[in-house]
């Protein structure tokens, strides 16, 4: 569990990086994802992250804010759905438009939770 969640904070790291260099390739990766289908994918992904983290967090330096993130991540997952392809596009649309700044600003925030992410799964030590 823990080395599929360290993994998985690699993969965040990266993507944040790449995110960061090339926002328009990450822009016309979202905007195919804007179906009935793909919005039950990101779902589906969402709340299979969701359940890691929560499954995860005992073992963790961070239990407690492991499940806060789990519990979040999980809650997106099944918020997804009901939010629809119509506001998602809409959201979409109006997030495409904005300046470069805010175009990276998730980038940063996605590679800081992969840190955090590597950090929390990390080994467990406590001073007696």
């Amino acid at each position: 569990m823990k080395l599929l969640l360290t993994i998985l904070g690699i993969i965040a790291i990266l993507a944040g990086m790449f995110d960061f260099i090339a926002p328009d390739y990450l822009l016309s990766v979202g905007k195919s994802l804007m179906t009935p289908m793909g919005i039950y994918i990101v779902a589906a992904v969402r709340v299979l992250v969701g359940i890691l983290f929560l499954a995860a967090a005992r073992t963790s330096r961070l239990p407690g804010t492991l499940r806060v993130l789990g519990f979040v991540v999980l809650l997106a997952g099944i918020a997804t759905p009901i939010f629809g392809v119509a506001r998602s596009i809409a959201v979409f649309n109006w997030w495409s438009s904005q300046n470069a700044l805010v175009l990276r600003a998730p980038s940063v925030i996605l590679a800081t939770v992969g840190a955090f992410i590597i950090y929390a799964m990390g080994v467990n030590r406590r001073v007696a």
